[in-house]
C-alpha cells in the first residue's frame, strides 16, 4: 500500500512537469518527455522504492515545473527543503 502510494506520487510529479513542459515547448516535447520517461527502466523501477532520492525527485520534479513558470521562488524553497529533509547525509 505505501509503495503504490509513492508510486502514484512520484507519477504525480512528472506529470505536473510534464505539463509544464507542454504549456511552455508545445504538445510535442510534452509526449517526448512522456515516451523518454517511458522507456527508462530505472525511473519507473525506482518510483515505487522507499528511498531518500525518490522522495527527493518528487520535489524536484515539482520544482522544475516552477522553473518552467518562472517561479523562482518557489522553486528555491521546494529544492531546499528537498535537500535538507533528503539529502542531509
Amino acid at each position: 500500500l505505501v509503495r503504490t502510494a509513492l508510486a502514484f506520487i512520484s507519477v504525480t510529479g512528472l506529470s505536473v512537469l510534464r505539463f509544464q513542459l507542454g504549456r511552455k515547448f508545445g504538445p510535442k516535447v510534452s509526449v517526448s518527455f512522456a515516451v523518454v520517461c517511458c522507456a527508462q527502466f530505472h525511473l519507473l523501477f525506482y518510483a515505487s522504492r522507499p528511498l531518500p532520492n525518490t522522495f527527493a525527485a518528487v520535489f524536484v520534479n515539482i520544482a522544475f515545473a516552477y522553473w518552467l513558470q518562472d517561479k523562482y521562488t518557489h522553486m528555491f524553497s521546494i529544492l531546499a527543503f528537498a535537500g535538507v529533509v533528503f539529502r542531509s547525509e
